[in-house]
């Protein structure tokens, strides 16, 4: 019976053992079917380890088919053929079982082998053609903002060129990620080939759209390079032009500036002017077809080369600006001099002719020995006419010379100058001598009463016509001492009966003569007072009336018409500062200017007055518009320089936020899940805080813009330069606050996961260790290789 069994219970164990081969090699089968089916690269790497594990499992199986073996030998030793037969066959079916799974595996792991290299050879295609086209996408934007200059748009083309030869090249990268792709679309199950189809299309499609953007920019630059090439030839030319009538301009200028230049050369002088100034009109036309090329050109670059070629053409319209107005300038001043010569010669010419006039008159003969006293009044009244014009004819004489004085004479003139007013006072002091003598002839022939009678028309004459009693003073009081004496000589002679009443006569005439003495010199006096308080006016007024005019040939250099540097702009606030305190100090000399143009205003006929009020109001326009254009540019500039400054603070207050903002960032990232937590929040608020930068850097564009108009295209390009930096840095700053974002996340993530697998593997602890008290019957490899997998998971983390 003990016998039996045991030999009962070695059967059994046998038909147990055979059974769990047989169980396990199914079991085994079943997973290689599964592995067959082929994803993506991660679940072909699980599926080859699984592979590798499970025939390291089919070896370790082989012992126990041996052992299995050697007890199924046993059992049938001096048994029956029969059941020799039957053990055998489940023997050999047992050894081919194993041999197939082991044969299926080792060609399933060559096959996962050969799909995982392609999986990485796909990875690296695809990580290269990815790179590259991020590479050539990003070098392609770069290349968008080199249009500031001819040498840049160039450096950009051929940029370009190199960019399209490369991508050419490549296209071998991308036929062999394509035939790879296809390889694995043979291989993999439908979700991963369709995974597999997108992906093909997106860098396909991304391919040639990046070569289509590169054929347009390169069209476009090469376009963009023949017009800038166009716009520095026309430039270029423009500039020569303008230089060539600098160059002119400058020598005839110093031409006209010779003392020893002479009238035929002044003539000569203005026609080759007005030639010039014709010439700049044909430069200013070719100014205005620059400014069409750059016009089209501005609308293609960047905003600092818009201010560079708008700076290159309005400093060229400068230059021949400057050019016109001095060439009309020495014009008007050669013509006025031209006008004042002819003047000046025609009034020698006249005066020389009246003088020789006067001197044929004084060539007559006096008459001083005639008995006709008629004949001799005559004759005085023919010196008296003379010796009225002489008076009225001084100022003329006085005009003369002072144009003489002040026009370049030769020595012909001065000495013709010279024997003229030599002359004047010559035949001038000749007649008055001689009507001197010819009145004391008279006198000497004419009686008292006659004396008296014309005395005393004289006098009323003179008291009708007091401003010309001074050119006949002299000579009328010759003949009042003469009546004087005649009366004196009478009285002693006895011939007047009443000598008392005769001689209150006599006073009574030198008394009246004193009146109308006195009455001259008092409207004298009143004209005098007159005359200087006009002379004092037109000097006051010539003095303003010139500073004036110099304050308006001084504005603002340029100053909205052509962008000038920054420093210029600082020093011509300091100037319009300067002027403007100087006109507050010339403010007096208004006032005073003005009311005594107004006191005048009362005592000024009708003609003098309509004029003289023309000329205050004149001056006072005059005034006002300096007053209001200073102030105004003073504003300007003013406004100016404080955007400016607003712009540079706000420039360092950015770059001041970005050092605070990088210090934060430079913290290092925490590992512990609720420091993560923290930082996630703080990178949310970091971000939110970041986000003010572009109202910040639109608000300095905008500043920027609007010095375009003011400031030089030097000036604007570094400060542009310094915005577009500020620019990139803060751009970098966002990347990192979102890199960060992300590294926080993933982290994140990670512990996530960590946390789910721990949770999973301690419930399945739980419930193996629930099972193994319960049940004795489970299988241990299984329960190896899932804790194996898991712990595996736990130990490999990324972060840990």
């Amino acid at each position: 019976i003990q016998l039996l069994e045991g030999l009962l219970e070695s059967w059994t164990e046998y038909r147990f053992n055979v059974q769990s081969l047989k169980s396990w090699f199914e079991k085994q089968e079943k997973k290689l079917h599964k592995y067959q089916s082929i994803g993506d690269q991660a679940s072909v790497q699980n599926s080859l380890k699984d592979c590798q594990e499970l025939e390291e499992l089919i070896k370790a199986k082989e012992k126990d088919v041996e052992k299995v073996g050697q007890t199924g030998l046993s059992l049938i030793h001096n048994k029956k053929e029969k059941v020799s037969a039957i053990i055998m066959d489940n023997l050999g079916e047992l050894h081919q079982s194993w041999a197939n799974l082991d044969c299926k595996v080792c060609q399933l792991k060559i096959l996962l082998q050969s799909v995982l290299d392609q999986w990485s050879i796909y990875k690296e295609v695809y990580e290269d053609l990815n790179s590259y086209l991020m590479e050539a996408r990003y070098s392609l934007s770069r290349f968008r903002l080199l249009t500031g200059s001819m040498e840049a748009v160039k450096v950009q083309v051929d940029n370009l060129q190199s960019l399209q030869e490369e991508l050419d090249k490549q296209e071998i990268v991308l036929n062999k990620f394509a035939c790879v792709s296809n390889k694995l679309q043979n291989e993999c199950y439908p979700t991963v080939t369709e995974a597999l189809k997108s992906t093909l299309k997106e860098v396909t499609s991304r391919w040639n759209s990046l070569l289509e953007d590169i054929s347009e920019q390169l069209h476009s630059s090469k376009t963009l390079l023949q017009l800038w090439k166009k716009y520095k030839d026309f430039c270029t030319q423009c500039s020569a032009t303008v230089q060539q009538q600098e160059d002119r301009t400058n020598q005839l200028l110093k031409t006209a500036t010779n003392k020893d230049i002479g009238d035929d050369e002044i003539a000569t002088w203005i026609q080759d002017c007005s030639v010039l100034l014709k010439n700049l009109d044909t430069a200013k036309i070719s100014l205005a077809g620059l400014c069409e090329i750059g016009e089209e050109l501005k609308q293609q670059v960047d905003s600092s080369a818009a201010a560079t070629i708008l700076s290159d053409h309005l400093s060229l319209c400068q230059r021949l600006s400057v050019l016109e107005q001095a060439l009309q300038r020495q014009q008007a001043i050669l013509q006025a001099g031209v006008l004042d010569y002819e003047t000046f010669v025609n009034s020698l010419e006249n005066l020389e002719a009246w003088i020789v006039a006067a001197g044929e008159v004084l060539n007559g003969q006096d008459p001083n020995r005639s008995s006709d006293l008629s004949i001799i009044q005559e004759r005085m009244e023919e010196l008296k006419r003379q010796m009225l014009q002489f008076s009225s004819m001084a100022p003329d004489l006085d005009r003369l010379n002072e144009l003489g004085y002040r026009l370049p004479l030769n020595d012909k003139e001065i000495k013709r100058m010279q024997c003229l007013n030599r002359d004047w006072t010559m035949v001038s002091s000749q007649s008055t001598e001689r009507f001197s003598k010819l009145q004391s002839f008279l006198l000497h022939h004419q009686t008292f009463l006659e004396k008296c009678e014309t005395w005393m028309e004289f006098l009323i004459q003179t008291e009708q016509k007091l401003a010309l009693f001074q050119a006949e003073m002299f000579s009328r009081q010759q003949i009042l001492h003469s009546i004087i004496i005649d009366g004196q000589r009478l009285l002693e002679q006895g011939q007047v009966d009443d000598r008392d009443e005769f001689n209150l006569k006599l006073a009574l005439l030198s008394n009246q003569w004193q009146g109308v003495i006195r009455r001259a010199q008092q409207r004298r006096g009143i004209i005098d007072s007159q005359i200087h308080q006009w002379q004092r006016y037109r000097e006051m007024a010539e003095k303003l009336r010139k500073w004036l005019v110099e304050m308006s040939y001084q504005p603002v250099t340029g100053l909205g018409n052509f962008p000038i540097p920054l420093q210029q702009a600082r020093n011509l606030l300091d100037e319009v500062q300067l002027r403007d305190r100087v006109l507050h100090r010339q403010q007096g000399s208004y006032i005073l200017t003005v009311e005594a143009g107004k006191q005048l205003l009362l005592s000024a006929d009708s003609g003098a007055e309509a004029s003289l009020q023309a000329e205050l109001i004149d001056i006072q326009e005059r005034w006002k518009a300096t007053t209001l254009r200073l102030e105004e540019q003073k504003k300007q500039l003013a406004f100016l320089l404080k955007d400016w400054e607003k712009c540079e603070k706000g420039i360092a207050d950015s770059l001041e936020k970005l050092r605070t903002f990088r210090k934060n960032l430079t913290q290092p990232l925490p590992v512990h899940h609720d420091e993560l937590h923290s930082e996630q929040i703080r990178c949310k608020e970091l971000g939110n805080a970041v986000e003010g930068w572009v109202e910040d850097l639109a608000h300095l564009t905008e500043l920027k813009d609007t010095f375009l108009p003011y400031i030089s295209a030097d000036d604007i390009s570094i400060l542009n330069e310094r915005i577009e930096l500020l620019q990139r840095q803060w751009e970098e700053l966002c990347h990192q606050v979102s890199l960060r974002r992300q590294q926080v996340s993933e982290r994140l993530n990670e512990w996530a996961i960590f946390n789910e697998k721990n949770k999973e593997l301690c419930e399945w602890l739980t419930q193996m260790e629930s099972k193994v008290s319960q049940n004795g019957d489970i299988s241990i490899e299984e329960m190896i290789d899932k804790l194996r997998k898991v712990l595996t998971f736990l130990l490999i983390g990324k972060l840990f």
